[in-house]
């Protein structure tokens, strides 16, 4: 990376800031509906067809459905930080409080369950500075001591953001999602 390289990412780290959304709101649900939207399909299996952000069987989800419907109302019910670029969002982390899930060992956690960044605004910080809220910024009733995640076999720029975060992989489970694609299982604490 060169100089103006590494000067454009700290100018843009500055500009981007996260807090805790309120998903009641019309405007802050709208704009999240259409990131869900827009990322819906980058997923794997895609939005649209899961029926929870927590499914473990992830292949036998959901079929037939054209939009994201049932994991947005899904999100909406779990806390949600977003990132703002001056001043429009331009990403969200949703995470369950608390969540308690055989996966990492029983210990209840700050579970993400989506994250999800505008296609003109990745590789920027954003990503980045949403998990380093959840990490080191929440309010005293919403922190953890053990963050959670998974994500899926290929989805290389979040396990690349994962490991730079300090997450260690726990579990790894061979083609959950089908087509030979598994998931993996990410915990930051002393769980691992």
């Amino acid at each position: 990376m060169c100089r103006d390289d590494v000067s454009y990412q700290k100018v843009m780290k500055r500009m981007i800031s996260v807090q805790l959304a309120d998903t009641t709101d019309p405007e802050i649900s709208a704009t999240v509906w259409q990131l869900v939207k827009m990322c819906d399909e980058e997923f794997v299996p895609p939005l649209r067809s899961r029926d929870s952000t927590i499914a473990g069987h992830l292949s036998t989800s959901l079929t037939g459905s054209e939009e994201p419907v049932s994991y947005f109302d899904m999100l909406k019910s779990q806390h949600l930080l977003i990132a703002r670029f001056s001043p429009s969002v331009v990403g969200f982390l949703s995470f369950r409080h608390d969540h308690v899930a055989a996966e990492w060992a029983g210990f209840p956690s700050n579970y993400i369950t989506t994250i999800c960044v505008h296609k003109d605004h990745r590789r920027k910080g954003v990503g980045a500075a949403l998990y380093r809220t959840i990490l080191e910024r929440l309010p005293d009733a919403l922190t953890s001591h053990y963050t959670t995640t998974r994500t899926w076999d290929g989805n290389e720029g979040h396990i690349q953001l994962l490991r730079s975060m300090g997450f260690q992989l726990v579990r790894h489970v061979v083609n959950d999602r089908g087509g030979g694609i598994g998931s993996s299982y990410w915990v930051k604490g002393a769980v691992a």
